[in-house]
């Protein structure tokens, strides 16, 4: 028989059997506890039947039988004592305590005789309460390391005149680590397959693929266990950009102020919930970020509030890349920079896309009008989405992404009760949108091939439309409180700016005067014809309206670069095509000088498209009429104004002229020269352009 251990042997009561470890505590506390049956308490717990004996019922009268008969509840264990109280210290180091030899060591310090002999690891095993009195001190030592930095930092805060931090306290600090302990990505969800996407939950076999990948393989979706609440609110970065010092609060509210009665309105009221910046900020940070950020750009004085926004702006959304859910007031903010914010546009475009999909949004829009108002919500801004999609492609001749025609039914969106009048101005836009985008799936976008002969009908079936379009339209949308008239005012200048990008096709594949090629089609001449004739109806609908002479600082870039986009078809048309088609040059510079002054009175920041559109078609109508009086040997005082570019009989000579090509203004537009007609269309995705290097 196997010889027992000291440490059992000492243990073992008579006829009784060893005490685990885990009642050790519980037995030396229950021994402690003042009982008027001290005695008999201790002998239960100190000497416990064998297993066999355990089955048999006690004996009337016996110990057992009294405590079980007996209707005094036991006393509650003092779980603070379970710490304080411990059994018999083990000083013995693991190695000797598995090999049962005396663990000898100097001092008590490690390490012990047999260890140091054979040149082991001496490391002696720290008891419960060695441990729990180790934490408190440390945890001692981090408080008063912590208050010394809260002190030192509200000092250097009243050094600059800011007030003092108040600082949470021990509860709120516990209430936020289990929140954040909820929201955070665990190592868990890393390892889980890559996609936002709120997989449906039906198990038919009618299902997204995807789920059978996750009912073989565990891995769950990345969004099934996320807090649902957050789709309908926003996320609140601390420290946020006022925190940081990026600006100031004073700035942030007046910022916040200038957006909130002003551009909101353009945008189609979509923050008018908000009455100022602080309900703004503690709701979403991205929000608030970017209210302030357009409303810089807005400023004539913001400039430099604006770089220092922008960059954090930039910095902020690549944190929303990867996060999993985003909250509707994240999606909101994404669409407002891409309305407004030009440098940006191509990015938050295509993110807030991919986010609103995951979030369902377009089920929420194929839902209506049976959806409460939160899905209405959802409805609203994938419109929206859906606006700003197009708006990209138009500018930059470039494919939509992730939003086809098929998930847009904006009748459906207007049949809900929650519809406003701020709903019907963004579908009238979305409707002549969705004619534009038929024309470009047809046609494509290579501007450097003519329209096949096949397709012209076609051509002419879509102006039609847009012409219907303006006549459904026209009429239909109500004055509005803050902008008067702009809305009509707008419908009609959407009018010329789509009929004006459909008739600019059939000046695909042309060559300039100096090349040969193509030559414009004679069913295609009236089409041309009616392109330069609506490029001029888009600078004199501007000129003759106050409403949009108002607006040119509040509506979305797209306005601006259509502005641009016609302004630079005009110039080049009338310089550089003229064996296609005849315009007057005289006109066009009058026009577009006159375009330029309304812009250069319209106050804004100098990151503003309005701004570096004035420079650089200013600098370069100048270069023009210097160019074309030295061609003519004029004095440069004969075109200072721009106003009369050459007489009448001088244009007329001009006009007529065998050397037509020394007048292509072909250093002038130099940067405007591209190999395809439709100049915006090739700009890289950054959408940065410099009008002053023009």
């Amino acid at each position: 028989m196997k010889k027992r251990s000291w440490t059992i042997a000492s243990m073992v009561s008579d006829g009784g059997v060893p005490t685990p470890d885990w009642l050790k505590p519980v037995a030396l506390v229950t021994s402690c506890r003042p009982n008027p049956q001290a005695g008999q308490s201790a002998a239960l717990t100190t000497s416990e039947p064998s297993h066999n004996q355990s089955q048999k019922s006690p004996a009337p009268g016996s110990v057992a039988q009294r405590s079980t008969d007996s209707p005094t509840p036991e006393p509650k264990l003092d779980h603070s004592e379970l710490i304080t109280v411990t059994a018999r210290k083990s000083k013995a180091c693991p190695a000797c305590r598995k090999q049962k030899i005396r663990c000898i060591m100097e001092n008590d310090v490690p390490p012990c005789k047999s260890c140091a002999e054979k040149g082991r690891f001496c490391s002696p095993n720290k008891t419960l309460q060695t441990i729990v009195q180790d934490q408190a001190i440390w945890n001692k030592r981090i408080e008063r390391h912590i208050s010394r930095l809260e002190a030192a930092f509200n000092e250097t805060r009243g050094q600059l005149s800011l007030p003092p931090r108040v600082f949470i306290d021990v509860g709120e600090t516990a209430d936020e680590d289990a929140k954040a302990r909820d929201t955070e990505v665990s190592d868990e969800d890393l390892d889980a397959i890559d996609s936002d996407m709120a997989i449906p939950t039906a198990d038919g076999l009618a299902s997204a693929p995807i789920r059978s990948l996750y009912a073989v393989t565990m891995l769950r979706s990345l969004h099934e266990e996320e807090n649902a609440d957050i789709q309908s609110s926003g996320i609140v970065f601390q420290p946020d950009f006022i925190s940081k010092g990026v600006i100031n609060l004073a700035a942030a509210e007046r910022l916040a102020k200038s957006y909130l009665t002003r551009l909101d309105h353009y945008f189609y009221g979509h923050l008018e919930k908000y009455p100022d910046f602080a309900s703004i900020r503690k709701t979403s940070t991205v929000l608030a970020l970017s209210v302030c950020t357009v409303a810089a750009l807005h400023d004539p004085l913001g400039s430099d509030l604006y770089d220092k926004l922008s960059r954090e702006l930039q910095s902020l959304v690549a944190k929303l890349i990867f996060r999993p859910r985003l909250g509707l007031e994240e999606i909101r903010s994404l669409c407002i920079g891409s309305y407004w914010l030009p440098d940006m546009t191509w990015m938050l475009s295509g993110l807030g896309i991919r986010k609103a999909i995951s979030l369902q949004y377009p089920k929420a829009h194929l839902d209506q009008p049976n959806t409460d108002h939160t899905g209405f919500l959802h409805s609203q801004l994938w419109l929206f989405i859906y606006l700003c999609n197009e708006h990209v492609s138009i500018l930059q001749g470039v494919p939509p992404t992730g939003v086809t025609r098929d998930f847009v039914k904006w009748q459906q969106h207007m049949a809900s009760p929650f519809a406003t009048d701020a709903d019907l101005r963004c579908v009238s836009h979305i409707d002549l949108l969705l004619i534009l985008s038929r024309a470009r799936e047809l046609y494509g976008l290579d501007m450097t091939k003519p329209i096949p002969q096949m397709l012209i009908p076609q051509l002419r079936e879509f102006s039609t439309q847009v012409d219907r379009w303006a006549a459904t339209w026209s009429h239909e949308l109500p004055r509005n409180k803050c902008l008067g008239d702009f809305p009509s005012e707008a419908v009609r200048l959407q009018y010329h700016f789509a009929k004006f990008y459909l008739c600019s096709h059939a000046f695909r594949g042309l060559h300039t005067n100096e090349e040969s090629g193509v030559s414009l089609s004679h069913e295609l001449e009236d089409i041309a014809a009616c392109a330069i004739t609506t490029a001029f109806a888009v600078l004199d609908t501007l000129l003759e309206s106050d409403e949009l002479k108002a607006g040119l600082v509040g509506v979305p870039h797209y306005f601006h670069t259509m502005y641009a986009f016609v302004a630079v078809f005009l110039l080049k048309v009338s310089t550089r095509y003229t064996q296609h088609v005849n315009v007057d040059r005289q006109l066009v510079i009058q026009t577009i000088r006159k375009v330029v002054d309304v812009f250069a009175s319209s106050p804004c920041a100098r990151q503003h498209l309005v701004h570096r559109i004035t420079r650089g078609l200013k600098e370069i109508l100048d270069r023009c009429v210097a160019e074309h009086n030295a061609a003519n040997g004029l004095s440069s005082s004969n075109g200072g104004n721009g106003g009369a570019l050459y007489d009448e009989s001088l244009k007329h000579d001009h006009d007529h002229a065998a050397g037509v090509a020394n007048l292509t203004m072909s250093d002038s537009l130099e940067p405007l020269d591209q190999e395809i007609f439709d100049f915006w269309s090739s700009l890289p995705p950054s959408w940065l352009i410099d009008y002053s290097a023009m």
